[in-house]
């Protein structure tokens, strides 16, 4: 788990201000307290540091991988925009069911289209056990071939 920061701010829009940054949060709550008065509330951001850090530094890459409800890869693509991805998808939603339930979308940190296949298939693994999941007759039936 990463480290956490406190962010003590006040201002808004184009009069907005770091007033200082703390490891501490009891510390950041002090200073906000004494920075506050009856016009202006100092207010506390809490923000992760080094976000990424592991996958900075082993130069992964987002990928999005589509398995089948019987873990079979169907679709894997690399994917480029990070602020979007990490900020929107990862996590917590790393894992997403069809409407159907016959397809898993899975984004996840790899090197390469194998190793992504690979996590994919640990994190749906994961999942059905944690769902208590049971296989669905109906799919069966409506396998593709």
């Amino acid at each position: 788990m990463n480290k956490k920061i406190y962010i003590v701010t006040k201002g808004e829009y184009s009069d907005y201000r770091i007033c200082g940054v703390f490891d501490n949060k009891e510390l950041a709550e002090k200073f906000a307290e004494k920075l506050s008065n009856k016009l202006e509330k100092a207010r506390i951001e809490e923000w992760e540091l080094n976000p990424a850090e592991y996958e900075l530094k082993n130069d992964l890459s987002i990928w999005y991988v589509t398995l089948d409800y019987k873990g079979n890869c169907v679709k894997v693509e690399k994917k480029e925009d990070w602020e979007y991805y990490y900020e929107n998808t990862l996590p917590p939603s790393c894992i997403t069911k069809s409407a159907s339930g016959y397809y898993y979308y899975i984004y996840c940190f790899a090197r390469d289209e194998k190793h992504a296949i690979k996590i994919a298939s640990e994190k749906l693994f994961r999942f059905k056990v944690e769902e208590n999941w049971k296989p669905i007759q109906q799919y069966k039936n409506n396998e593709k071939n």
